[in-house]
């Protein structure tokens, strides 16, 4: 018995009507995908056995999506007689017969981690207030200036002075400036009344999960992102990554046993382009699995918030959503995700300020495109454009374009 082997041509070429938005993912409609270079076959014929049967192994390539199709026949002419466009098409000539097409799949194993969670006095910001003055009726202080830009926005603030107690309030609006910082809060103008000019206050960042604790001046309590507070941010959330990379023929596997939990240290503002940020990843990539051509792993891990610039604390909390990822008046990317060589963080802060439920999964997975090679797409003046590698609204799945980059990478 005599076999022969075809790099078929993508059936994704067919306008899959199960994927509409996929076609032409190698831009070639009558030839074979070239995603990777096969093993080959061990003999190109073999003896039948008593069962009438003769066996020879293939070996593919290791590219996701690549396609094959086996032939055999007792003769090697009708093999040899038999055209691409033909395996292509599954009709096969007289005295050939056909297998089914074999497409490759490439496992990604996840490994997924979060970062501490901040404590109090982590995600607090003291000192001295002044100038008591009163807008619309409501209270508006100064503070000394803060040592990060935008800190406060929609936080809370104890305010101090003596003789008098505690007062508590949500802080609506601050402004950034050289020297102190105007701080608007919801308290009152009846609710001040004969107060002291001057004192101390302590404020928290819009991150602060209890606010019970705050109020109490619990200074020192675990708080942060979520509720309820424990010691660590969520983990990433992964459950739609085997959805979205099925068209790429990438099948994303979350490791349990590789998951941790406060492996990464807290950094309140994690700067994304400062390589020595990644290098507690690196530290815990060193005792993971680690990637080849053969085997491919990403570490995906749950950040606080990138540098303060970058966060979504100086947008008013009704603007903020899927469809407002920038700044107006500078342009600037609000960043919900960061990657690096093998590695993925995901901010979980910025993402609590301003996202759609669909945003956080969404984010996951765009950031492993990322460590897989693939770029951003779509530009600013079109959101959504781009799918779900979009610079500035992810769309629910990748484009063509990014599943051809996906399917063609070699390593991580």
């Amino acid at each position: 018995m005599h076999f022969k082997v075809w790099d078929v041509d993508d059936p994704f070429d067919q306008n899959n009507p199960n994927m509409p938005n996929v076609a032409l993912i190698d831009g070639d409609t009558s030839g074979p995908d070239n995603r990777g270079t096969a093993g080959g076959l061990t003999a190109s014929s073999a003896q039948t056995d008593a069962n009438g049967e003769a066996r020879v192994t293939f070996t593919v390539s290791m590219q996701p999506g690549d396609n094959f199709r086996a032939g055999a026949s007792v003769g090697q002419t009708a093999l040899d007689g038999t055209t691409q466009a033909q395996a292509d098409a599954n009709n096969p000539p007289d005295h050939v017969v056909f297998t089914d097409m074999l497409t490759v799949w490439r496992k990604l194993r996840v490994e997924t981690d979060s970062m501490v969670r901040p404590t109090f006095a982590e995600n607090t910001v003291s000192g001295q207030w002044n100038e008591p003055r009163f807008e619309g009726g409501q209270l508006w202080i100064d503070i000394s200036d803060q040592p990060m830009y935008d800190d406060l926005e929609n936080g809370y603030i104890r305010i101090q002075a003596a003789g008098f107690p505690d007062l508590i309030s949500v802080i609506i609006d601050h402004g950034s400036s050289v020297g102190d910082d105007p701080i608007h809060t919801n308290i009152a103008e009846a609710t001040w009344g004969a107060r002291p000019s001057s004192g101390t206050f302590v404020a928290s960042d819009d991150d602060l999960g209890d606010e019970a604790l705050f109020t109490a001046g619990v200074v020192g309590s675990i708080i942060g992102v979520g509720i309820p507070p424990d010691a660590y941010l969520a983990l990433p959330d992964t459950s739609q990554l085997q959805q979205v990379y099925q068209p790429a023929y990438i099948l994303p596997v979350v490791e349990p046993q590789h998951t941790s939990e406060g492996a990464y240290p807290f950094y309140k503002n994690f700067t994304p382009g400062t390589q020595t940020n990644w290098d507690p990843g690196r530290l815990v990539l060193r005792g993971l699995p680690v990637s080849t051509g053969n085997f491919w792993t990403v570490y995906v891990f749950s950040a606080f918030q990138p540098e303060p610039s970058k966060d979504c604390d100086s947008e008013p909390m009704g603007t903020k959503g899927v469809t407002t990822h920038t700044d107006g008046s500078t342009s600037a990317f609000w960043w919900w995700g960061n990657s690096y060589t093998g590695m993925a963080a995901i901010f979980s802060e910025t993402l609590r300020d301003g996202y759609s439920d669909a945003q956080v999964p969404r984010t996951v997975a765009h950031e492993i495109a990322h460590t897989l090679g693939a770029p951003h797409l779509g530009a600013l003046a079109v959101p959504g454009d781009g799918g779900l590698m979009d610079e500035t609204e992810q769309g629910p799945e990748f484009l063509a374009e990014t599943l051809k980059t996906l399917r063609e990478y070699v390593r991580p």
